[in-house]
């Protein structure tokens, strides 16, 4: 989750630097074992400017995990409706399967069972719902 600050501008290189941290990490060492200061070491950046722009690891991989499901879930229209739908429903299957997002929001899921503030962060932003709802647009008959 993006929060504006005042200060320096953000650097959107430090930006991606953390953003591929926190999926290489997860993956290599799971949520749990995944700390902030790790996170920072991984992206090269310090630990002020990881806290300057999340003020947790959940908030970190949120953002990733949604900008990355935006992108894998956003089918391109052929204009059959039956094939974009199928394309969207094979590219929800990869997401939530396979790939390293999905893994990323899987591992939210999990962890919003039992901490509250993760489920509230989650509940901002519905990545599923939202690129459900624009497949389905994108098919029906204007």
């Amino acid at each position: 989750m993006e929060h504006a600050k005042a200060g320096r501008p953000r650097s959107e290189q430090a930006r991606e630097a953390v953003l591929h941290a926190v999926d290489d990490l997860l993956i290599e060492v799971g949520y749990a074992a995944m700390t902030m200061k790790g996170i920072a070491e991984r992206a090269g950046v310090s630990r002020q400017t990881v806290y300057r722009w999340w003020s947790t690891k959940a908030e970190i991989l949120f953002e990733a995990s949604a900008t990355d499901a935006e992108d894998e879930l956003t089918i391109p229209p052929t204009g059959n409706p039956t094939e974009d739908l199928t394309a969207y429903l094979k590219a929800l299957i990869h997401f939530l399967a396979r790939s390293h997002a999905g893994t990323a929001y899987r591992a939210l899921l999990g962890e919003a069972q039992h901490d509250p503030a993760v489920a509230e962060l989650i509940a901002t932003k519905d990545v599923l719902a939202n690129t459900a709802r624009a497949a389905i647009a994108q098919a029906l008959p204007t």
